[in-house]
């Protein structure tokens, strides 16, 4: 996630308060406290989710770009080791082919 989802998250997240509050004391606070207690409780797990962090103190459902350029560079390289790979592997069939045809014309 990127700092825009941060804000975006959190915006929601004040939104809907503001959205109880108005439905509060609109209806003379007779809100139906189910329906209150049911959001209450999940925006504490959305909190309680987004507040786990690593060893560093970085949040965990957060890829540091760093992190995402590595993967995707290693994922490149891996790619260029087995197009190698294969090509070696396509150059020994073909010298096991030459050698076998030479051995078997003598």
């Amino acid at each position: 996630m990127n700092e825009l989802d941060i804000n975006s998250a959190a915006l929601i997240l004040t939104l809907v308060g503001v959205v109880i509050m108005i439905a509060r004391n609109e209806q003379g606070k007779k809100t139906d406290n189910k329906l209150h207690d049911v959001i209450a409780n999940q925006l504490n797990d959305l909190h309680q989710w987004h507040n786990v962090k690593d060893e560093e103190g970085m949040p965990v459902w957060y890829v540091r770009r760093s992190l995402g350029d590595a993967i995707q560079a290693l994922a490149d390289n891996i790619k260029v080791m087995a197009d190698i790979l294969r090509s070696l592997s396509v150059g020994q069939n073909e010298i096991q082919r030459d050698s076998k045809s030479i051995k078997d014309s003598k």
